[in-house]
């Protein structure tokens, strides 16, 4: 099955490799480099479907990954990676 962190990664994933909607990320899984990109890049092996990745998302509480991103963003911050923005 796909994993929580597979979701998560396959929403970074739309968003860095710019895909203009959840279908074309979804269409694009026929391509065998671009599933192997995904798996390289983001440790994404089963991508999920648009219908999934919004029922998925749907359920999660901002609560669940808090901590994380706040790790995340706290390591960002210390390496100065936001001062061009």
């Amino acid at each position: 099955g796909i994993t929580l962190s597979e979701c998560l990664m396959s929403g970074l994933a739309i968003f860095g490799l710019k895909y203009p909607s959840l279908l074309q990320f979804d269409q694009s899984m026929d391509d065998d480099i671009i599933k192997q990109n995904l798996n390289n890049l983001y440790g994404i092996k089963h991508a999920p479907s648009d219908t999934w990745f919004r029922e998925r998302l749907d359920e999660l509480k901002p609560e669940e990954i808090r901590k994380v991103f706040k790790a995340i963003l706290s390591t960002v911050q210390r390496g100065k990676g936001l001062e061009s923005f």
